[in-house]
């Protein structure tokens, strides 16, 4: 008795239907595996392949497979632009054909740009506080992570340095940068900032004044005519201009230290001293002081 053996056709099966590989940042790249089944019988044979631009196989595109073997093919999605991407793996074979979707979002890397580059805060008076802001900004479209700091003294940044960001793909957020003079002079220093897209030094400047109190003294303060009087400055603060009125109608502007006067009519004379800065104005006035 002759037996007969019955031979099916090879059939192809491709899973899963597709493959998202989700959102990478250009210049990155991902890889996922299809698994290409003969559910028949037979010898299956056929390729596989990826067109358009931003995927491609990785693995072997040629199988041939025996009755319910499995071959696994990979495809990587290694995108050169940012945007949208679909494409298809496309498995044909003797046991038919299969379509299998590829789908991924492409994103810039993270790019920092901090504005202003610096900024000087002016002359300020010893124990006030002025603030500005610095506007953080991600000029790509991943992710952008990073810390700023500043060095201890009169500039500050709000909430403690370091400052810690984490701003989204063209997003911005905001620092506070302050500066509380505690002393008459000159201050600098820099904000530094460090991300995952770059780093960023900005300059921070500003001057320390001290409120003007005017303030003097004569030697002599009476006498004959003609009389001449030193009077000394004990001005105290940051000053810029010293304003003396002598009382006879004569006047002058000097910063020096002490300033001689002649008077030549008899008379009793009010002196005003008006002494002027870069944060206030301060005037002594001493009547009938100069007899």
């Amino acid at each position: 008795m002759t037996s007969i053996v019955t031979v099916t056709a090879p059939v192809v099966a491709v899973t899963p239907v597709s493959r998202d590989f989700g959102v990478l940042t250009v210049g990155q790249a991902s890889t996922q595996t299809f698994s290409i089944v003969n559910s028949g019988g037979g010898s299956l044979t056929g390729t596989a392949a990826v067109l358009g631009v931003a995927f491609e196989l990785t693995s072997a595109s040629n199988f041939n497979l025996g009755g319910g073997a499995t071959s696994v093919v990979s495809a990587t999605f290694n995108p050169g632009a940012a945007g949208s991407f679909t494409r298809s793996i496309t498995v044909v074979s003797n046991g038919g054909r299969s379509t299998n979707q590829l789908t991924g979002t492409a994103v810039m890397p993270p790019q920092l740009g901090v504005s202003p580059a610096s900024f000087n805060f002016g002359t300020m008076a010893t124990g006030m506080t002025a603030q500005t802001s610095f506007v953080v900004t991600n000029k790509g479209g991943a992710a952008l992570s990073g810390s700023a700091t500043i060095g201890t003294g009169v500039f500050a940044i709000a909430g403690g340095s370091p400052f810690n960001f984490n701003v989204t793909g063209f997003a911005a957020t905001n620092l506070i940068a302050s500066f509380t003079p505690t002393s008459a002079g000159s201050f600098a220093t820099n904000l530094i900032f460090t991300s995952n897209g770059g780093n960023s030094t900005n300059a921070l400047s500003g001057t320390g004044a001290i409120t003007p109190v005017a303030a003097f003294s004569a030697n002599p303060t009476n006498g004959f005519v003609p009389l001449v009087v030193t009077f000394t400055n004990q001005s105290s603060g940051t000053i810029a201009n010293a304003s003396w009125e002598f009382g006879d109608g004569a006047t002058t502007n000097t910063l020096a230290a002490s300033v001689q006067h002649s008077y030549a009519t008899p008379g009793t004379n009010t002196v005003t001293l008006i002494v002027t800065g870069p944060v206030g104005v301060s005037t002594n006035i001493r009547s009938n002081y100069i007899i």
